[in-house]
Parts: C-alpha cells; sequence; structure tokens
C-alpha cells in the first residue's frame, strides 16, 4: 500500500483535480504487464533474436528500429501483433477502478488494447487517437478520448513503435505532439504504471519540460518505485510520486486498493450535487438549472452535456435526482439510465425523464421503472412538485 503521510497528502491533492474533471491519466507498461501483456523488454527481445547482425540497444525503440531496417514495416507489425495475440492478457481490475474515474481522456505508451478495452465494457463511447487525422474529431463532450502514442494495432498504418517512427510523431510543431503539450500544460496529469528510468517516461517528461519548461500545473505519479533515490528523482522532474510499496507478486492488489481509496476521496469532495440535470441542448440546461435554483432555494444543481459526460463525473458530483433527457447522441438516456442503475455504488440515484416525445412506449418502460415521465414544455410549478417528490425519497427536503 502507500507508503506514509506524504503519500496521502498526495492522493488527497490528486482527488481535488479529479473532482474538478480537469485530469488526464498517461498509462505506462506496468499496468499491462500485470494484465499479462508482454513488457517492452520482452518485446525488444522477441525482436533482436531475428536480427542479424543483432544490435546492443536494449530500448524497445531502437531494436524496433533495427528490426524495421532489416525486413521492412509490415514484418514489424506482424511480428508486434503476433506478439500481443499470443499473451493471456486481459483487463485487470485496475484498469476497471481506472476506468471508472473522471478522466475524460487517456494516454497510453502500451501497444496493446487493455485500456480501450475496459472503457468499451463500462459503456464509455471512445475516440481511438493513432495519428494527426484522428485528431480532427475530438470531442470530449461526445467521447472518452484514448490516445495512443505508438499508434492503433487496429490500423497498421498508424504503428511508430521504430526509433524514427516515433521521433516523427512526437518531433517538435507536428499535431499529436502539439495536442499533447496542451494538455500537460493545462491538464494535472496522473503518470500510472511506469518507474522513474522507463524510456517511455523520459520521452514524455523531455518532452513537456521543451514544451513548458516552468509547470503550472501538478502532475503525479503512482508508482511501484519505493527507493529514495527514485523518489527524488521523480519530484527532480516535477512529478510528485506516490510510492505503493508491495512485492511484485502483491503488486496487482496493493494498486487497485491506491485506487480504490483514490475513488473513495473523489467521491467525498465537496463537489457533489442534489441534483444532475443530463440534455444535450444548452439552452435546456440553463432554463431548467435556473428553474430548479429560483424555485427551490437551498437545492445544488449541476449539469451534463450527455450521457457520456454525466457518466464520468458521477463519481464527483454524486447526485441524488438526475433529470434525464431521452434523446442524445452518442448514450441516450435509457442507456445512461441502465449504466447508472447497474454500479452499486449509485443504488440510491433516482431519476426523471424529460422528453418532447409521446412514446406510448417510453412511457410504459419508464412506469415500469417507478420513473417520472415528464413531456416538454410543461407547466412550472407541476415540474417542481415532481422534482421536489423525489427529492423527499432520498432524503432531501
Amino acid at each position: 500500500m502507500i507508503r506514509d503521510e506524504n503519500d496521502v497528502s498526495g492522493l488527497l491533492q490528486l482527488s481535488r483535480a479529479l473532482a474538478k474533471g480537469d485530469a488526464i491519466v498517461v498509462v505506462g507498461p506496468e499496468l499491462s504487464r500485470l494484465a499479462g501483456a508482454p513488457a517492452p523488454i520482452d518485446l525488444a527481445s522477441t525482436l533482436r533474436r531475428d536480427l542479424n547482425p543483432s544490435t546492443p540497444a536494449t530500448p524497445l525503440a531502437a531494436v524496433a528500429q533495427a528490426f524495421r531496417d532489416q525486413f521492412g514495416d509490415y514484418a514489424l507489425y506482424a511480428r508486434l501483433r503476433a506478439a500481443l495475440e499470443a499473451s493471456a492478457q486481459a483487463p485487470t481490475p485496475a484498469h476497471r477502478l481506472l476506468a471508472e474515474l473522471p478522466f475524460l481522456v487517456h494516454v497510453t505508451t502500451n501497444p496493446d488494447a487493455l485500456v480501450e478495452d475496459t472503457l468499451r465494457k463500462l459503456q464509455y463511447p471512445i475516440q481511438v487517437v493513432a495519428d494527426a487525422a484522428s485528431l480532427s474529431g475530438w470531442n470530449e463532450t461526445r467521447y472518452v478520448q484514448v490516445v495512443k502514442l505508438h499508434g492503433d494495432l487496429a490500423r497498421p498504418d498508424t504503428i511508430a513503435l521504430a526509433e524514427r517512427d516515433v521521433a516523427h510523431v512526437l518531433r517538435r510543431g507536428s499535431p499529436v505532439r502539439t495536442q499533447l503539450a496542451d494538455l500537460v500544460r493545462y491538464r494535472t496529469v496522473l503518470y500510472v504504471g511506469y518507474g522513474i528510468n522507463d524510456p517511455e517516461l523520459q520521452l514524455l517528461l523531455k518532452m513537456r519540460d521543451e514544451d513548458d519548461p516552468k509547470p503550472s500545473r501538478p502532475a503525479f505519479a503512482l508508482t511501484f518505485d519505493t527507493h529514495h533515490d527514485q523518489l527524488a528523482e521523480w519530484r527532480r522532474r516535477i512529478v510528485r510520486p506516490i510510492a505503493i510499496d508491495a512485492p511484485p507478486e502483491r503488486r496487482e492488489d496493493a494498486l487497485c486498493k491506491t485506487l480504490e481509496h483514490l475513488t473513495t476521496l473523489v467521491q467525498s469532495r465537496p463537489t457533489g450535487c442534489d441534483i444532475l440535470i443530463v440534455d444535450d441542448e444548452p439552452t435546456l440546461r440553463t432554463a431548467f438549472r435556473m428553474m430548479l435554483e429560483r424555485g427551490m432555494p437551498g437545492v445544488t444543481v449541476d449539469a451534463a452535456e450527455n450521457g457520456v459526460a454525466a457518466m464520468m463525473r458521477m463519481a464527483a458530483l454524486r447526485p441524488k435526482l438526475m433529470l434525464v433527457d431521452l434523446i442524445m447522441p452518442e448514450m441516450d438516456g435509457w442507456r445512461l439510465i441502465d449504466a447508472v442503475r447497474k454500479e452499486p455504488n449509485y443504488a440510491g440515484v433516482r431519476f426523471i425523464v424529460l422528453t418532447g416525445m409521446e412514446n406510448l412506449e417510453w412511457m410504459q418502460r419508464a412506469e415500469k421503472l417507478g420513473i417520472p415521465y415528464v413531456m416538454k414544455p410543461f407547466e412550472r410549478d407541476d415540474f417542481l412538485n415532481i422534482v421536489r417528490l423525489q427529492l423527499m425519497r432520498v432524503g432531501v427536503r
């Protein structure tokens, strides 16, 4: 588990950033190794066996470059894919806990698909960003962004594992690097799955130092580094380490306990609300919010622009009542209600559905679920009475 009061203090500070919804997570190889995927050193060894002449290099990018120079792009891609498919990998509980925290952007240097597979299993619509062209669809209000710095195996043309390819993708001024620099400059960053000596981490920190020499936003690391020299190096690189002290065979369990503790801290932050409005129409969100705040003084109200944003903020907001529009892009109201009801932590949340559709099937479905079905437009006082009744049922008066 975490080592001392400094690590506890780091978790508290990190939880504040997460509760505000302005943090990103950068996922490294240790998380994939815990899931059964080959470590970078193992992938490098696999590639090195076929090299003639061999190479004394040890970082994966350097070995991959030598392999690519001898055998070509497709051979490198085929070998990478074969190595990953041969491993018995599956998302771990740690992947799920990390995915359930309110990160709208996940960055990974891992070539596997564990991050996006976990998010898909949780029914989050995702956008995989694997090259400059993918950036044109960047939309954090509709999708959880998964930035794969070494490309996406589902798209062989995006693979950037060899040294020169990595240098090209992450060169100064490139679209991917510019996006990454903006994320690191304006968000709180959490690094998970890296040791301070990891070559991938060193590359990321070098880029950050070049793009933002005096970082104003905090950065944290959940790391298995515990030696005082390693922790001192993290701090020298302006990253606050939260050390997880566990033997190799207990690391996954220790990481899960730390993430569970972080989740509890985020959920306990005083940023919650009594009512969460979920509607993709900005004017309606504003109108509902004003109506509720003026008509029910003392009731706290927040809003989310769609089901994805609502799910990602649930841990921080902990609403008692959700007003849900049924017709929304990517995750409609019914899917949102189903997703919330499946999560034991949100068992007490009540719902009111809001829609302009007079749909008999929907009305019957809402009645069966015990959810009030409110048609737009509606009478203000009648609507407020429905809201008051639902809040009374969860102890808000």
